[in-house]
């Protein structure tokens, strides 16, 4: 059995993020993945929040350490904690505009699943054409 690497090294850290479908304050349970999953609502994210302008597609810093996060300086939330039942001394993660750590849009984090996801693509064209 053939095991890629590529996929192998990202999948933690896609599995550890959500996804943005509205990005204007409503949540869609139609879009986003997993189909039908819970996805950002209130992103860090001036776009969305001062002109309810969607950043749809893309991924957010996702859940950190407990341990960091209370060692922030300047997150202020301006929502109830709806996570609050799911927070540890582990890890923490708040879908509130005022959280800059675990709820921003990550260019870099996006970019990377844009091309991992063009890998595995390029992989299945391949293998389907040797067949």
């Amino acid at each position: 059995m053939k095991i890629n690497i590529l996929p192998a090294l990202f999948l933690p850290f896609i599995f550890g993020t959500s996804f943005s479908t509205t990005g204007n304050g409503n949540q869609d349970k139609s879009g986003g993945l997993p189909a039908g999953g819970d996805t950002p609502a209130d992103p860090h994210s001036a776009f969305t929040h001062l002109k309810n302008y969607p950043i749809d597609g893309g991924l957010v810093d996702g859940p950190v350490y407990t341990s960091v996060y209370n060692n922030l300086i300047g997150i202020k939330l301006y929502n109830d904690d709806e996570y609050k039942s799911f927070q540890s001394e582990l890890a923490v993660y708040q879908d509130d505009y005022g959280d800059y750590s675990t709820n921003e849009p990550t260019m870099d984090g996006t970019a990377c699943l844009i091309y991992l996801l063009a890998a595995q693509e390029a992989t299945a064209k391949t293998n389907k054409q040797s067949k």
